[in-house]
């Protein structure tokens, strides 16, 4: 009997895991349905919560109950054990004393084992019956979320079909886009290319006839060139003769100041001879009358010792002239040969013949008028008018006069060299 209790208590607190674990696992698939589930579902989730509840109190409440019975009947057991006197130590020795108790203990017992077996029964019925009614509950649930994902994803493939073809109506409609647009570039790089082409073959052809044209400007600048420099050679020609003639000029007149020196020399050496022979004449006459005419001696030496003064001073002016020409023709003569003449080149852009230039070159290409320089007493410019320029007029300045010019001016045909002295407050052309 102790045997068949101990197995009953065993099945008991099995069969207690097992709804303990079957509740725990209800609960997770109940917390999982519910956070599933959706929103339309939440009234009858909170409806088999509270069912759920109910059947966990009244499990709790026989549970309970029937510990407090077994309770009673291992307390019961221990005071009929304690009360023997038998020494009870082997399974059998117990068996075989609980076999000895009153038959009351036993017939009440069996009618607790009965009563609680039946109680046992009526608690896996009612545990299968709430198991089946849980599991029906669940497998509606399960039909109606199979429904709704059913459902959903019916419309989740349709909105993914629609996404498919949007997806697939924009691949196409990009692709002709992209057809355009590559037959726009395509048709605009052949018209820009043909535009550059022409372009290149407008800008070679321009090329071409500037080309030409400078080729053309270089002969005739070439051309003009040769003769340029032909008439600058022949100009520089007539200018080296005109040098020539000046510097000859220079020489001649050179040797006339020192034939001038000659002739004031032997001038004065001819009035000292004259003079130094009147004076000894005079002497002589002196001295053969001294004795007779001393008053007269000393008229005589007064007067020659005048005439002496008068000679000494003339002599003197003399060579202080003679060597003020000196210096200046030798002065003269140092700038010619030191290169001191001055020359300057003058064209259409020059303003007047200003400057201390003694050689004056006019290459004007129009024609134009030039005022001359103020020329001090005895001095000279040289002017030349370029082959290859304009006639080129030459007015005196004011208060100068030209000679032979009533209008003091002089007109210069290209390739006229001309040279102005000036004397005596007049110039002269040369």
């Amino acid at each position: 009997m102790l045997r068949m209790l101990l197995q009953q208590l065993i099945v008991l607190l099995f069969v207690r895991s097992e709804f303990a674990a079957a509740d725990s696992s209800a609960a997770a698939t109940n917390l999982a349905a519910r956070t599933v589930i959706a929103n339309g579902l939440a009234t009858e989730i909170a409806e088999r919560i509270a069912a759920v509840s109910a059947e966990a109190g009244t499990r709790a409440a026989a549970d309970t109950t029937l510990q407090g019975n077994i309770d009673s009947e291992a307390a019961r057991i221990d005071a009929m054990l304690n009360l023997s006197t038998a020494d009870a130590d082997s399974f059998k020795e117990i068996v075989d004393l609980i076999n000895s108790v009153d038959t009351v203990n036993d017939n009440a017992f069996g009618t607790y084992v009965a009563a609680n077996d039946a109680a046992l029964a009526a608690a896996i019925s009612n545990s299968d019956a709430a198991d089946a009614a849980e599991e029906a509950a669940r497998i509606a649930a399960d039909g109606v979320l199979t429904t709704a994902v059913g459902a959903e994803a019916t419309r989740a493939l349709a909105a993914e079909a629609a996404l498919v073809q949007d997806i697939l109506d924009e691949n196409a409609r990009a692709i002709a886009a992209e057809a355009v647009l590559t037959a726009g570039i395509t048709a605009e790089n052949a018209a820009m290319l043909a535009a550059v082409a022409a372009q290149n073959t407008a800008m070679l052809a321009a090329v071409n006839v500037e080309k030409l044209r400078a080729e053309d400007v270089e002969t005739i600048l070439s051309d003009d060139h040769a003769l340029e420099v032909t008439a600058r050679i022949a100009g520089d020609t007539a200018l080296q003769g005109a040098l020539d003639v000046e510097i000859a000029s220079s020489v001649v007149r050179f040797n006339e100041a020192a034939g001038f020196r000659a002739a004031i020399a032997q001038d004065l050496a001819a009035y000292e001879a004259s003079n130094n022979a009147a004076l000894a004449n005079e002497v002589a006459a002196t001295n053969a009358d001294f004795i007779t005419a001393s008053n007269a001696r000393a008229a005589i030496q007064s007067d020659v010792d005048a005439n002496e003064a008068a000679a000494t001073t003339d002599r003197a002016a003399i060579r202080t002239e003679m060597a003020g020409m000196d210096l200046t023709l030798t002065t003269s003569i140092n700038e010619i040969e030191a290169g001191a003449l001055k020359v300057t080149l003058l064209d259409e852009a020059s303003a007047d013949m200003s400057g201390t230039f003694t050689h004056f070159i006019v290459d004007s290409n129009v024609a134009k008028a030039f005022s001359l320089p103020m020329m001090q007493e005895g001095s000279f410019i040289a002017i030349k008018v370029a082959r290859g320029g304009s006639a080129i007029t030459f007015n005196a300045a004011m208060g100068e006069n030209i000679d032979g010019e009533d209008d003091n001016s002089i007109l210069a045909h290209p390739g006229v060299s001309l040279k102005l002295v000036k004397k005596g407050g007049k110039m002269y052309v040369m």
